[in-house]
């Protein structure tokens, strides 16, 4: 229908200017099955890929309820114009085709990414929960409503022993949870709705879901996507952390690895984060109708960052 669907990832050289750039399609993999596909054709011995842990399984009511919202009105944030005006979003579709222009990424040094994993214990949440409130700080200057709740969607990996079975290990076993952020909101306050969310097995309703529309003729498949229902609400974009990879270093040994999600339509922000060889890096994408001008993804970037390195001290303020 147009659009890019390719998952982006990232070989960043120690200066961090230097990026090659490789592109798995999301039809074919998902981010985990991406990466170990790039992995494995670079020479490194990944064996069994990650596993889901979390043991809630979905029921009809909750697959119900999970279809119902598809139903439901979209209702979207607003850009302030100040930001439409530096963003030079392109409205015409004719870039669609092709990787976003906007894209920006950094790479923490192995003490840094210590040092947050620590503090993440310290306050006892994920990682990925302090991740998801900076990245909340990073965007909320550039709407125009500052204190509206900005919705999300988060990853969920679905591979288990009997999933997929027959299947290639790297194909696309993912699903998602849909979460809301808000600046009132503390880790703690996001980490709860994260596993309020994994404990009601959401990620399970909206596979089972998917499962009983595989077989929807084409043309109705492209008309839900058209009219943006093929998700059960719409989200600004999506944060995906693909986990730790630490194995035997094959590579330079201070290169790293980025990782992002793509951008749609109906998903305007592309957020990923991976740790690998010790080293955690986060990256960010805007899709072209949002953003074309590659300084709007360096500023959240920037945002991000300094939000992270600021609260790392500063554990009493979680």
């Amino acid at each position: 229908m147009g659009e890019f669907i390719g998952i982006r990832f990232g070989r960043v050289k120690a200066d961090q200017d230097s990026v090659a750039w490789e592109y798995r399609s999301h039809k074919e993999f998902d981010g985990i099955g991406g990466f170990a596909d790039i992995l494995r054709k670079a020479g490194e011995h990944i064996a069994d890929l990650p596993e889901i842990t979390h043991p809630a399984r979905t029921n009809f009511v909750r697959t119900g309820l999970t279809g119902f919202q598809s139903a439901l009105p979209r209702i979207k944030v607003s850009w302030s114009q100040e930001f439409i005006d530096r963003a030079a979003p392109d409205l015409t579709e004719c870039n669609t085709q092709t990787p976003p222009s906007s894209v920006a990424w950094h790479v923490f040094s192995e003490q840094e990414t210590k040092e947050l994993v620590r503090y993440a214990r310290v306050v006892d949440v994920t990682v990925n929960s302090v991740l998801v409130r900076l990245l909340d700080k990073t965007i909320r200057p550039d709407l125009q409503i500052k204190t509206t709740k900005i919705p999300w969607m988060l990853p969920v990996n679905l591979r288990r022993t009997n999933v997929g079975s027959g299947a290639v290990d790297t194909s696309n076993h993912s699903s998602a949870i849909f979460i809301n952020t808000h600046p009132s909101y503390r880790f703690r306050q996001t980490h709860t709705q994260i596993y309020e969310k994994l404990q009601s097995a959401e990620h399970w309703s909206l596979w089972s879901i998917y499962g009983l529309t595989h077989n929807l003729p084409h043309r109705i498949k492209a008309a839900l996507i058209e009219r943006d229902r093929a998700i059960p609400r719409w989200n600004i974009g999506s944060f995906s952390n693909l986990g730790v990879w630490d194995q035997e270093k094959q590579y330079a040994e201070k290169d790293s690895f980025i990782f992002m999600p793509p951008v749609l339509r109906c998903q305007w922000i592309g957020a990923g984060c991976v740790t690998y060889q010790r080293k955690l890096a986060l990256a960010i994408q805007a899709h072209p109708d949002v953003a074309t001008n590659p300084e709007i993804a360096k500023t959240w970037m920037q945002r991000w960052v300094k939000q992270i390195k600021i609260s790392l001290p500063q554990n009493n303020r979680a």
